[in-house]
């Protein structure tokens, strides 16, 4: 693996205070399993989409886990972005998300201040790193 900047085998330069300041929100979810179908193809389709639209945040991940977990990690440039996120748009982005899956659905949210970070390789091309 490379770092995102620094060059191979540097890490990435910790006194940015952009990098330093970048959080991750993860939003986890238990789904009950005759609605994980649903649940995947709102969020990749729909929900995910609309959250970043809005414009507050830098990318977004879903990954599922076993016996119906799910993870959302979005990235954004700060805790400011995050607060301005949570008072302009989350309201209404939940209140869709509770009238599509009114239960069934158990989410907790997690806040997270980002140290540093790595990519391999383009996730979507869908090939492996050359060497």
């Amino acid at each position: 693996m490379q770092p995102l900047r620094g060059g191979p085998g540097k890490p990435e330069q910790h006194d940015s205070p952009a990098l330093r300041a970048r959080v991750a929100y993860e939003v986890a979810a238990r789904v009950r399993p005759e609605l994980q179908q649903d649940y995947e193809h709102y969020m990749m389709e729909t929900h995910i989409p609309d959250l970043l639209a809005t414009g507050f945040f830098l990318s977004a991940c879903l990954a599922a886990g076993t016996d119906g977990r799910y993870r959302v990690r979005y990235e954004l440039s700060g805790q400011r972005a995050l607060d301005d996120y949570l008072a302009s748009e989350a309201p209404r982005l939940r209140e869709h998300f509770s009238r599509r899956f009114p239960e069934g659905v158990a989410v907790e949210r997690e806040v997270w201040r980002i140290l540093d970070s790595w990519h391999d390789s383009p996730l979507d091309t869908g090939r492996s790193p050359q060497h």
